[in-house]
């Protein structure tokens, strides 16, 4: 099930048809180490493995259709730090897009 969202997600990323939201902790991520969103659509299509996945959810926003939210956590080292990040993607239906919800450090 995980390899086939993954599957689905770099073909978004191929056919830019995923959106990034830009709130505070992602554009605080960005302004760390210096990313921009294709930096982070490299990561995920190059990094993102099904070992990462955490579990699915149902999130209902206001601005998008209801969709299944999937969280990742990946470990990662990037400018020479370890990172723990945290990724949350809502996928609405395959002719649809994705939404990448969050991309930042993970709490600690």
């Amino acid at each position: 099930m995980i390899e086939m969202f993954l599957m689905l997600l770099k073909k978004s990323i191929e056919n830019n048809t995923i959106q990034f939201i830009c709130r505070t902790k992602n554009k605080e991520f960005l302004a760390k180490f210096g990313w921009t969103v294709e930096d982070i659509y490299e990561f995920l299509y190059n990094e993102l493995t099904p070992e990462d996945f955490v579990y699915k959810d149902k999130e209902k926003d206001s601005d998008f259709d209801d969709g299944d939210m999937y969280i990742f956590i990946k470990y990662a080292s990037i400018e020479n730090e370890e990172i723990k990040i945290y990724i949350k993607i809502k996928y609405t239906s395959p002719d649809d897009f994705m939404v990448l919800i969050s991309f930042h450090e993970a709490e600690r």
